[in-house]
């Protein structure tokens, strides 16, 4: 079995300390296990909502105490692993905003549907490669049929 945990964008817009929040996920995963002892576990943290709305709050606060927790509960009969959406959606847009000589406005509507906190199926589909990516071992090189 398979269980994939994913949310944040709420939390950190309440601005849940840090802890509070781990401590939320670590409850999930120890209730699943007792009912399902074998399962394995994806923790997805949230992308980035738009810095620019008042959703915005402490979500890259949760990146490390996230990590550190999948890495804690990663036993040996049970795996569980961590993929950071936060991280690869900043990183997007930082590049875009870099890149964009003729407009210089942010780009978040690029990856959200409504320009706020709530992917677009862009970003639905970068999730999916994410998620995949943690399972597969993918070639880098392109491939022309």
């Amino acid at each position: 079995d398979l269980v994939m945990i994913g949310f944040g964008i709420n939390d950190g817009t309440l601005k849940v300390a840090p802890t509070e929040f781990t401590a939320n996920r670590k409850a999930i995963v120890e209730g699943i296990r007792e009912q399902s002892p074998d399962a394995d576990y994806l923790v997805v943290g949230s992308f980035t909502p738009n810095p620019k709305s008042e959703f915005f709050g402490i979500h890259a606060d949760y990146i490390q105490p996230t990590a550190a927790l999948s890495e804690e509960l990663n036993g040996e009969t049970s795996g569980c692993a961590y993929l950071s959406m936060y991280e690869m959606t900043t990183a997007l847009l930082e590049n875009k905003q870099k890149n964009n000589e003729k407009d210089g406005r942010y780009q978040y509507i690029d990856i959200s549907s409504n320009y706020t906190n709530h992917p677009n199926d862009f970003t639905v589909r970068l999730y999916a490669g994410a998620i995949l990516s943690t399972f597969l071992e993918f070639d880098s090189a392109a491939r022309v049929a």
